[in-house]
């Protein structure tokens, strides 16, 4: 077992199985008197309430014995072997429950992440599918007031909302127009916009 391991455990604690285990090893033998809980402090640097918790824990677990007026001695090395076994077994599970916890949280980050991702790209897709279903071609009849107009003079875009990304002219094909390219009758218009500003380029076709 660890430190680091160990550390998850209140000091009380750490400093009741540190006892625990030198008594399991022989290093203290059963029936020997400790120092007193200031000495004890002074050892592992805490105050004498931290050494009083841990001896009570001891006690309690048969360990070691607290008898007023005669000291700290130590009970049971048997009791010391299964305090420690106990106390292990308990770390491990709280080790990996402390391991659990840290992955689930790191799914929901990731989970999050992903929500994030995913609706970015759903938003993205649904206006790439927008724009594709709202583009059109539109003819220039012959005898349409906008022959012979610039796109910027015709003011497709400020009258209607479409924007022409595009002019289909004897065949050859005219992407991203320079505004003062001029309109010629049975040119295809390759128009952006929704259906209601497609419809009033339409009209605009005849009612300039």
């Amino acid at each position: 077992m660890t430190r680091k391991q160990r550390s998850l455990l209140p000091r009380y604690e750490e400093i009741a199985l540190d006892l625990a285990e030198e008594v399991a090893r022989g290093e203290i033998k059963v029936g020997e008197k400790l120092t007193g809980r200031s000495g004890l402090a002074g050892r592992f640097k805490v105050s004498p309430e931290t050494i009083r918790r841990s001896v009570a824990l001891l006690h309690a677990q048969g360990v070691l014995r607290s008898v007023p007026g005669s000291g700290i001695r130590v009970e049971s090395r048997e009791a010391a072997v299964r305090y420690v076994q106990e106390s292990e077994e308990a770390l491990a599970l709280l080790n990996l429950e402390t391991e659990v916890r840290g992955l689930l949280e790191e799914r929901r980050q990731l989970d999050e992440r992903l929500s994030q991702a995913i609706g970015k790209l759903v938003r993205a897709t649904q206006g790439s599918v927008q724009t594709m279903r709202h583009v059109v071609e539109i003819e220039v009849p012959e005898a349409s007031p906008l022959v012979g107009r610039s796109l910027q003079e015709a003011g497709l875009r400020e009258r209607t909302g479409a924007t022409v990304i595009g002019i289909v002219r004897r065949g050859e094909e005219i992407f991203s127009p320079n505004p003062a390219q001029r309109i010629e009758a049975e040119d295809i218009l390759i128009v952006v916009g929704s259906g209601e500003a497609k419809e009033g380029l339409r009209r605009l076709m005849t009612e300039l």
